[in-house]
């Protein structure tokens, strides 16, 4: 079975853009915490910095053969938003579905 290189491609841009920046915000995150002050020219920061968006889903339909038999499938890679009390997105976690 091959994925096609768009697909693979599309993946792999997610999986470095997921590494890269979502351990910047959970370092920001914990250095707030971690000395317990409130500056409120910092929060305005934070709240001021957003990650480019991830690109939108896509799919691409697939098959195999298993003990003889044509299995078709469509392969979905995503993201779906995680959110915090008030709503508002806080990260993306990404998925590859399998349908």
């Amino acid at each position: 079975m091959s994925v096609p290189r768009s697909f693979a491609l599309l993946f792999a841009i997610a999986a470095c853009a997921t590494a890269c920046l979502l351990p910047a915000r959970a370092s920001a995150a914990a250095d707030g915490a971690a000395d317990g002050s409130k500056d409120p020219h910092e929060s305005a920061k934070a709240d001021d910095f957003h990650l480019p968006p991830f690109p939108a889903d896509r799919s691409v339909h697939q098959s195999t053969v298993v003990d003889g038999r044509k299995i078709g499938y469509e392969a979905t890679v995503g993201s779906l938003p995680v959110l915090d009390e008030k709503g508002k997105t806080i990260a993306d976690v990404m998925f590859i579905a399998y349908t």
